[in-house]
Order: C-alpha cells, then structure tokens, then sequence
C-alpha cells in the first residue's frame, strides 16, 4: 500500500461497505486521479467521455472491472472468488455493477461503477450535489477516557502509530480505557492472522498486551514484512508473546475458536463509525483526523479528554520519529 501525506480532512465523511474485506478504494482512486491528470480522459458533463468505438455491453465493461478486481487480490496474496451479479447503465452515463465477493473470511455483494470502456473502475458513486455536514471534533470529557486506535496490523502507518500508542497506553492505562481495533488484511492473510492474534492478545492478556506491541514493529512486522507468510507471522508472534510472559497456547486457542469473531466485531465498529484509513484515533466516540501522532502527541489528546487529567498527564512523552502521517 502506497503512503500519502496526511491531510486533514474535516468535515469528510465516506462511508465503508459492509463487507469490509480489504480497504482498496484508496489506492484505485489515486490510480484514477493520477490517470485523468496525465490527460487520458476528458470529462465532459457527468460522464468520462471516451471514443464511442470502445463502448462496451454493460455486462463486458463490469468483467473487465472485474479481472482487474481478481488480479488486484492475487498480487496482495489473498484468494478471493467474484462473480457478476448484475449491471446496468445509470442516468449519468457509467455503468453500475453488483459483485458477489467470497473469501475464507465471508461472502457479501458489493455495488461498484465503470465506464463504458471498461477501463476505469469507481468504487464508488458520491453525490456531488450533497453537502457534507461537519464532523465533530471536540472530545467530550469523561471521568475515564475510552481510546481506541483502529488499524491493520501490517499497515506501516497503523504499525508506526501502535508504536507511539503503546508508550502513552503504558503510561495512562491506570486512568482511560485504550483499545486496539483490526478493520482489513488488505495486505493479505498473514495480517488477517495478525489482526486477530492480537485482539485475542488483548482479551487473554491484557496486562502484557502493551509489552508484546513495544516489540512487534521491530520482532514481528519487520521480520514477516517481506515473506508476507502466515508461517513467519505465527512464528515470531509466538516467539514474542514467550518472551514477554503470555501464553501463546491460550491465544492462539482464543484466535481458532473465538478470532473471527471479535475480528468481524471490530469491523463492524468501524463501519458504524465511518471510518476508512489506518490508522484512526476514536477518543470517547469522536474520530480524531488531525491528531499528531507522537506518543506525546497522543498523551495530550488523551488527557484532554478527562474531566480532571491524573498526574500522570504531566510527564513529557517521546515528541519524534512516530509523529510523521501517512495512511493505508
């Protein structure tokens, strides 16, 4: 997945499908964009226009879509089956197409758009003529602050910012409520794995899990970020979890009889809150899009979040290397 530059984005809401097995429309649009700019469209209208000898049947443009769907999964390592369920031109132009989806995770139909070439797939269609309502962004205060950080685990943005919130966690997890949300495996099955390791890491031992997330970006991503295997991911995470003291035995229990569940939880807590990137802050239900992400950074986002800030909001946290933006 291609880093960008974090821009702040007030006021933008975008919903995610229900079935929310790996978050691509990022990198599609950009792809869009990118091609538009370099003058390989013209847009005319409501429609991307194109020559009328490249039109296709409906049908034959969403399974042009469609192949470039399949290789999409296959070159991030996932296998997936999609099949055409209907499409059909709409009033502005482009066609409109329903896919069915089916994975080991689950199966689900997803409405998608193209032109009429076939050569540009929309994943999505937003109304332009819709004003967007400003997002909230004062967070209520509370006795206990509830946090929750929504990533991928293998998301180098969403890894970077685990990182910073570990520090701030280990500091203040005696005063607010933190918690760790896995919403994709866009990257593939070994950070399907991962997502729910962790989660069950998290209901088995949560007094360790802040010790086991110090060392993941360095013992674990770093060492399976290449190989992109669920082997290499289980081993080291294993290795890890024995080195800070949990049980590896019970979580990896935890992962086979009770991990897709609380993975599809999280999913869809994330739908229900809107939100799309890793990473995403939540601080007492308020989805944070500017917040910096340095330990400090997340230490004073937290704190301003109590009704009376403990002492330990004093303490000065790291204010470098993990503040940088970027997103999946």
């Amino acid at each position: 997945m291609v880093e960008k530059t974090e821009e702040k984005k007030k006021g933008l809401t975008v919903k995610i499908p229900k079935l929310n097995l790996w978050m691509i429309s990022t990198v599609i649009l950009i792809g869009i964009l990118a091609f538009v700019l370099a003058g390989g469209w013209t847009i005319t209208g409501q429609v991307v226009s194109s020559d009328q000898e490249s039109i296709l049947s409906a049908e034959d443009a969403a399974n042009k879509a469609i192949d470039w769907l399949i290789s999409f999964y296959k070159a991030n390592g996932a296998n997936v089956e999609i099949t055409l369920v209907s499409a059909s031109e709409t009033e502005n132009g482009i066609y409109e197409f329903t896919i069915k989806l089916s994975s080991a995770q689950g199966e689900g139909e997803q409405k998608y758009y193209v032109t009429r070439d076939g050569k540009l797939f929309l994943p999505q269609a937003i109304e332009t003529e819709e004003v967007i309502s400003e997002q909230q962004t004062e967070i209520p205060k509370t006795d206990r602050p509830n946090v929750d950080l929504y990533i991928f685990s293998y998301c180098p943005a969403g890894t970077s910012a685990l990182d910073s919130l570990a520090e701030a966690a280990s500091l203040l997890k005696d005063s607010a409520n933190f918690k760790v949300k896995f919403f994709s495996h866009m990257h593939g099955e070994h950070e399907r794995q991962q997502n729910m390791i962790q989660e069950c890491i998290q209901r088995v031992a949560p007094d360790k899990y802040w010790d086991y997330t110090k060392q993941y970006l360095e013992e674990v991503y770093q060492e399976c970020l290449n190989t992109r295997t669920t082997d290499c991911d289980k081993e080291k995470s294993i290795a890890l979890m024995t080195s800070v003291g949990i049980n590896s035995d019970n979580v990896m229990d935890c992962v086979e009889q009770n991990g897709e569940a609380y993975y599809q939880q999280d999913i869809d807590d994330a739908t229900n809150l809107q939100l799309r990137y890793s990473p995403s802050f939540v601080i007492n239900g308020v989805y944070l899009s500017d917040i910096n992400r340095s330990p400090e950074g997340i230490k004073s986002a937290v704190c301003s979040a109590f009704k009376t800030p403990p002492e330990d909001c004093s303490e000065t946290l790291g204010t470098s290397g993990t503040s940088s933006g970027g997103q999946c």
